[in-house]
């Protein structure tokens, strides 16, 4: 096997197995018998396979992050409250796998075009 297999269908490919068997035995599904399972966890170890994480977002319908819009509302507004809410909703999102991102919205921008932005 070569060093380093890029892509599930290579990997599926090295394996002679279908794409859909190699992707359900990695995500553990269980009508994938054992013996295949811990073949093709085996393999995708040994070829240094790492799942497409985009690819992944794609079937899943989830990407992952949670958006928070935050509108800049001047140079000496400090706000600590603001502060300890984002870093609580970011360690609370982080404990179940899911990441927080952060979009400023400058003063006279509109939020929509900033989330928009964001999500194209």
């Amino acid at each position: 096997m070569p060093a380093r297999v890029t892509t599930l269908k290579e990997l599926a490919a090295q394996l002679d197995l279908s794409i859909t068997t190699v992707s359900r035995a990695l995500a553990g599904h269980q009508q994938i018998a054992l013996k295949t399972r811990e073949r093709v966890t085996e393999a995708a170890r040994q070829a240094g396979y790492v799942p497409n994480t985009a690819a992944r977002t794609l079937v899943s319908g989830r990407s992952g992050f949670v958006g928070m819009v935050l509108p800049i509302r001047g140079a000496n507004l400090v706000d600590s409250f603001l502060g300890e809410f984002v870093t609580g909703l970011g360690e609370g999102l982080v404990s179940h796998g899911t990441d927080l991102i952060l979009a400023a919205v400058a003063q006279g921008q509109s939020e929509l075009s900033v989330l928009r932005h964001v999500v194209e």
